[in-house]
């Protein structure tokens, strides 16, 4: 399968993974957004589990919030994804649309202190 090209604003969250996405995922602690928890963040988006209601139809444009222990920011995503978890429980496959250069060092950051297992951090 051809992988589309490296993604330039997020160098080092770029990896060759044996599925379909484009980038590697990092997995996320006490990262948040208006529709639930951030479970994990690469170069291209996020996943996030969403408890109560159905939050939003797929393909909805979107400004979300992050917000973690380290940096509060905003960015502009598409959720590509709505998948029924159980009883009131949503995993949200999220696209980011456009990240101004602020916010991409914000994910940056919360990518290096996810990996290098800073919970505290993340």
């Amino acid at each position: 399968m051809d992988r589309p090209a490296h993604n330039p604003s997020f160098p080092h969250l770029s990896q060759n993974a044996p599925e379909r996405r484009r980038a590697g995922r990092i997995k996320t602690l006490k990262v948040s957004c208006e529709w639930g928890q951030v479970a994990d963040i690469s170069s291209t988006g996020l996943r996030v589990i969403h408890r109560g209601s159905r939050p939003v139809p797929e393909n909805t444009d979107a400004t979300i919030t992050i917000r973690s222990p380290l940096s509060t920011f905003s960015i502009q995503v598409q959720v590509i994804r709505v998948t029924k978890l159980g009883f009131r429980k949503w995993q949200l496959g999220l696209h980011i649309i456009e990240a101004d250069d602020l916010a991409r060092a914000e994910l940056c950051t919360l990518a290096r202190a996810a990996a290098q297992g800073g919970s505290d951090h993340n």
